[in-house]
């Protein structure tokens, strides 16, 4: 009978434990623009080399998510990227003298937040 209750308690407290955790991947705003709100997907996160990297940016508009697409970054200064595997040039844009928004923002928080450096990860 006490092996019992003993077991009964051990699983009520597995169930409790199991039942209260949470997990969450880490969404961080970089822009809005056009009624749409763009986050990066810090968990996807992938540094090819140096600042060569992948990272998934969800679309949201009024709360609801859009779509998640890839952005891959290639190059240091007024990097070239692409979305989706499909190139879309640089995150400057010379001829109007400004930054390509959000890629700039994804750019340059990534840069930021995860460090990139010249080393593979």
């Amino acid at each position: 009978m006490l092996k019992k209750i003993f077991v009964g308690a051990l699983m009520l407290t597995a169930i409790l434990f199991v039942g209260n955790a949470k997990v969450s991947a880490q969404d961080v705003w970089i822009y809005s623009g056009g009624g749409t709100d763009y986050y990066v997907v810090t968990e996807t996160f992938n540094s090819r080399q140096g600042y060569h990297f992948d990272v998934d940016v969800k679309y949201v508009r009024g709360s609801v998510l859009v779509a998640v697409k890839k952005y891959s970054f290639d190059g240091y200064n007024f990097a070239n990227y692409k979305i989706d595997g499909v190139a879309q040039g640089s995150i400057f844009d010379s001829a109007k003298r400004a930054h390509v928004q959000p890629a700039y923002n994804i750019f340059g928080y990534s840069v930021n937040h995860f460090g990139v450096t010249d080393k593979k990860k």
